[in-house]
């Protein structure tokens, strides 16, 4: 049979409109017989492979598929057409030219007048630049997810009502709940009652207003403990400048507070001290030679409650 009787060759649907149809399709198109043989081939088949017709309906598929690919594929199309039902596969083929393109499959049953199967029909759509986009925005997210898990700061995204969609663990180290436990949450429900007021004027302003902010608040952790935080909050917009959400990168800073409340408490410790001994004291900057009493001293000696210089205090 020569190849322009092949290309002839009787189909089981509807012959001539059916080849002008599936040439005509910017895709791949083939129907196989029951002995999983080609008895036809479009156009866009034919220039994928780079062969003539006769030999498009004969090639073996097996031979251009990426190695990576190629057992599931393989495993995928056998289970596929064993099932009878509809089946689709995707992976990586080379094409004519050298270049590996990323194919999309659907197979789907074909069946007589009787309703017996006598083969299949399949479609392939070159999916390349979508599966390119799709394994790069892969990446960049591993790579974040890397970054931020990494990081020694506290990460936390919130929907515009509050609710917990992302955190790291060490933002989940930092408040004191599971990611799990978390991302069942609102903000409000693990910030202490006394700074929720606050919390929520800001928040709503940054929502509304696109406004960043810092500001220190305290967690309540889940067995009941409190933590202390630095957040820096800005608003998270969709491409077309919608608003989605609040990213806030956390920071424990529940030891510098402590400090400092311990620090407020040794001076008026001290303060109450002195004063209860007859006694005062004062502090000298040595770069600027201003000095400082406490009150009593000046009640003491009679002096004005903050010379400007320490050399007027004779």
């Amino acid at each position: 049979m020569t190849e322009t009787e092949t290309a002839h060759a009787p189909l089981p649907v509807g012959e001539d409109e059916f080849r002008l149809i599936a040439d005509s399709a910017p895709v791949a198109v083939w129907v196989t017989r029951l002995d999983r043989q080609r008895s036809f081939v479009n156009r866009a088949y034919v220039e994928f492979l780079g062969v003539s017709y006769a030999e498009a309906l004969a090639f073996d598929w097996r031979t251009i598929i990426h190695p990576e690919d190629a057992a599931r594929l393989l495993a995928e199309s056998i289970a596929g057409e064993a099932s009878l039902e509809t089946f689709t596969l995707e992976g990586r083929y080379r094409r004519a030219d050298g270049a590996w393109r990323w194919l999309h499959s659907t197979s789907q049953p074909r069946r007589n007048a009787a309703g017996e199967h006598i083969g299949f029909i399949g479609v392939a759509h070159d999916v390349t630049e979508a599966k390119e986009a799709e394994l790069a925005l892969r990446d960049r997210e591993v790579q974040l997810s890397a970054f931020i898990n990494q990081t020694t700061a506290g990460f936390a995204q919130v929907d515009l009502d509050g609710t917990f969609t992302l955190v790291n663990d060490r933002f989940c180290e930092i408040a004191g709940w599971s990611r799990e436990q978390l991302l069942q949450r609102t903000m409000q429900s693990i910030t202490h009652p006394d700074d929720l007021g606050r919390n929520l004027e800001m928040f709503e302003q940054a929502v509304r207003e696109g406004t960043p902010y810092a500001h220190e608040k305290r967690y309540i952790r889940e067995d009941g403990g409190i933590v202390w935080v630095n957040n820096s909050v800005a608003l998270i917009r969709r491409p077309d400048g919608e608003p989605f959400g609040v990213l806030a990168v956390t920071l424990d800073v529940t030891q510098r507070r402590d400090s400092e409340n311990n620090l407020r408490k040794s001076e008026e410790s001290l303060r109450l001290a002195t004063e209860s001994a007859g006694m005062a004291s004062w502090e000298l900057d040595l770069e600027t030679m201003e000095g400082e009493w406490t009150p009593n001293r000046f009640d003491l000696f009679g002096m004005p409650r903050r010379p400007e210089q320490v050399e007027a205090v004779g």
